[in-house]
């Protein structure tokens, strides 16, 4: 059976999160339970009575062994519906089954009547366009897997909004969306974020639900239901942090504080709280080619005295007035106490301008050198400065590009005069006595 698998309880998945939904002692109508993996944990752990629809007889047999009643047969069929219409359910569940119909929204329009008026579809679905599947679409490869985001069993695919569309068509209403999760490489489809030439790591790193696996959702039948919805989906996994290592001999992994950076475009407040008195820490801004602006850096001792934090030294290819532009994927700061004060917690304001790490390596050496006979004048002059050079060189190429066009169009001029002069040759010709004389001579 292609889809014997154990339920695993200890890790995030979407057979847990609709288990987490589902009440004890309800009645569940489940699609596909393989199997019954999930049909077990209801009987045994909820004391829920199961109703089952499952296409494959030998797995719906076993899930049967936990079940009240088992119908065998594709979905679409509907001999489920006929079997258990005087059923009402609290629950009916479609764990990873609506990607194998034809139509799913027919057959979640069915099970409308099925449902108490107070009841729920539970349903998962994966998500097409994971940053996996997209990667691969880039480079022109496209491969069904034996199981996962592209099951070669699967016959409908869903994005979160064409998720969405069916279950308003089908005439439901979410109270609850879910996800799980997986970071590309991590799952069936073997690629990596720096995959497809010329698109950044982050790109995929940031990109709007591009890490979401699948889709869990709660729906319900009647709009009065979801007054307190609920959305726990996260667009991004927060692949971006800052870090402090504390203590000046060799700043290990053991004796450091991460935090997730929540604004990464745009500015961030990021505190770090010790344990330890501190007068100087390694602070890494970001995990990646980084251009900064560090508006506040203040530290607190431990009777809450702020003191003002000065940067000692970092791994940057250039700074001024706060800015500071990483080539590197790992930027390095050192900061310590101005007064030497020890200090207990820290306080950094930093804006982020940009973590496009292939645009900021294309920042021009004539740039760099420029900027750094000099002290900037504002915050963004490194970034005007190369935007001027680029247009001074684009100009260039431009006036280069005139040039020719210009020769073209002269050349283009003389031979239409040429034309012309030939044109005005044949016509003075044609009305000369000599070539009316010798009309008769001339086939007409």
């Amino acid at each position: 059976m292609k889809y014997d698998f154990d339920l695993d309880l200890t890790n995030s998945n979407s057979l847990l999160l609709i288990l987490e939904q589902i009440r004890r002692g309800s009645v569940v109508l489940e699609f596909g339970p393989a199997n019954g993996r999930m049909t077990k944990y209801l009987k045994q752990e909820l004391d829920c009575d199961v109703y089952l629809a499952e296409i494959d007889e030998e797995a719906g047999k076993q899930a049967l062994l936990y079940g009240k009643d088992l119908v065998i047969g594709d979905v679409e069929n509907f001999e489920w519906f006929e079997r258990y219409r005087d059923i009402k359910f609290d629950y009916i569940v479609f764990a990873d089954v609506l990607e194998h119909l034809r139509d799913p929204k027919t057959v979640l329009d069915r099970c409308k009547l099925l449902l108490k008026h107070e009841g729920s579809v539970l349903l998962s679905v994966p998500n097409l366009a994971h940053n996996s599947v997209l990667i691969n679409l880039m480079n022109n490869e496209f491969e069904y897997t034996s199981v996962g985001l592209l099951d070669n069993t699967h016959i409908h695919f869903f994005t979160k909004n064409s998720l969405e569309n069916m279950v308003s068509q089908a005439g439901y209403f979410p109270i609850k969306r879910m996800a799980t999760y997986s970071k590309v490489g991590t799952n069936e489809l073997v690629n990596t974020v720096d995959s497809v030439k010329g698109i950044p790591a982050s790109y995929w790193n940031t990109r709007e639900y591009g890490e979401i696996y699948q889709y869990v959702y709660e729906i319900k039948a009647f709009r009065e239901q979801t007054v307190n919805s609920e959305n726990y989906i996260r667009p991004t996994l927060g692949n971006y942090y800052a870090e402090a290592f504390l203590g000046k001999e060799g700043y290990t992994p053991d004796k450091s504080l991460k935090t997730e950076i929540e604004n990464i475009e745009g500015v961030s407040r990021i505190v770090f709280k010790s344990d330890m008195l501190l007068d100087e820490f390694r602070f890494d801004p970001v995990n990646t080619s980084a251009i900064i602006k560090v508006h506040q850096m203040t530290g607190f001792d431990k009777d809450n005295n702020a003191h003002e934090l000065c940067l000692k030294n970092a791994n940057c290819e250039l700074s001024g007035n706060g800015i500071m532009i990483f080539f590197t994927g790992d930027p390095i700061m050192i900061i310590k106490s101005c007064d030497e004060a020890d200090i207990v917690r820290a306080e950094l304001v930093v804006e982020y301008i940009s973590i496009d790490g292939e645009a900021i390596r294309k920042v021009s050496d004539a740039t760099i050198k420029a900027a750094m006979t000099k002290e900037f004048q504002s915050e963004n002059e490194i970034l005007r400065a190369d935007i001027a050079l680029r247009e001074q060189n684009y100009n260039n190429i431009i006036a280069s590009k005139d040039e020719q066009i210009r020769e073209l169009q002269l050349k283009i001029a003389n031979l239409e005069q040429k034309v012309s002069d030939s044109e005005n040759e044949i016509m003075a010709m044609r009305n000369s006595n000599s070539w009316k004389m010798t009309k008769i001579f001339r086939r007409s």
